[in-house]
């Protein structure tokens, strides 16, 4: 019985010290902020001058590394590209069959009606 008090005030012991070192670390970083403050400030209100500037910069940069590296891969494989031309062919095509498809369909759907407004115009 007494070691089952000894454990249950050791636990609590523990628990007071866990909240007791989250506080003290959130003292620290509150006491960090309040002598820093100034400088956090002028940090955000530059980042907020330099982001716009620089993010057109960086999505350019993006870019060319992406086709640099494509550059890499096509000149590893030679068949890549072609296997990509290709691809690029075949999806197309594709794509042309189904707007023929459409386009035949609304043709018939057009034809259609024209012939139901000419039956009531004869009726």
């Amino acid at each position: 019985m007494d070691n089952m008090e000894e454990e249950i005030i050791y636990a609590d012991e523990e628990e007071v010290t866990y909240f007791q070192s989250i506080t003290d670390y959130l003292w620290d970083i509150l006491g960090f902020v309040q002598n820093n403050g100034w400088y956090f400030l002028a940090f955000i209100i530059l980042l907020a001058y330099l982001v716009p500037k620089l993010w057109p910069h960086y999505l350019k940069w993006l870019e060319q590394r992406a086709v640099a590296a494509y550059d890499a891969d096509i000149k590893k494989n030679p068949d890549l590209f072609k296997q990509k031309q290709e691809e690029l062919q075949k999806a197309r095509a594709k794509f042309q069959e189904e707007y023929e498809k459409k386009a035949k369909i609304a043709l018939e759907k057009q034809k259609e009606k024209e012939k139901k407004i000419l039956e009531e115009k004869r009726a």
